[in-house]
């Protein structure tokens, strides 16, 4: 049976698929895989696809332990990078988040958005509303800070509803600015 078919009765409702998947590199894969079949093979039906499960923001809050990704998996690097996984050269990267932390402090809005992210996983939408500030201003303080690893694109095979979160090196930036004077 054809998405828009399984569908159509709801075609006047907002219809959101649940994806229950691991946090890593498959898990999200496959979400942005579903995401682009349902664009695809929807014909232009409004759909959006959540993932429902444990997310790099939730392992943060509740300190729990990371599980390590698939070292044979070629994603697994990127993913570990991006998501700040693994332990880091710590002279290098001390010098590169007080880079970052100049970034940060720079621009009130860079700030504020990360501030929002803290709190956990939003789309561009969202942030303008919660901000009040234009969609344009947002997708570009989002394209910088991804541009220098502090956010993170959940979901970027989506050209709407993206949904971004903060990385470690961005936690530990704003963890830095927490402690200042």
């Amino acid at each position: 049976m054809a998405v828009d078919d399984r569908f159509s009765g709801y075609s006047n409702k907002e219809i959101v698929i649940l994806d229950f998947r691991d946090h890593d590199p498959s898990g999200i894969d496959m979400t942005n895989d579903l995401s682009s079949r349902l664009r695809k093979y929807g014909k232009g039906m409004a759909m959006t696809v959540k993932r429902v499960a444990l997310t790099i923001e939730q392992v943060r809050r509740y300190s729990l332990l990371p599980s390590p990704t698939k070292t044979a998996d070629t994603r697994s690097r990127a993913y570990a990078r991006d998501m700040c996984l693994k332990p880091c050269k710590q002279n290098h990267h001390r010098a590169l988040d007080w880079e970052r932390v100049a970034f940060v402090t720079s621009s009130d809005l860079r700030h504020n958005i990360m501030a929002v992210l803290k709190k956990g996983e939003r789309t561009p939408a969202q942030l303008s509303e919660e901000l009040r500030i234009s969609r344009q201003k947002v997708d570009r303080v989002l394209n910088q800070l991804q541009g220098v690893k502090l956010v993170v694109c959940l979901t970027p095979h989506r050209r709407k509803g993206r949904v971004f979160a903060i990385t470690e090196r961005g936690y530990a930036v704003l963890e830095t600015l927490r402690k200042a004077p």
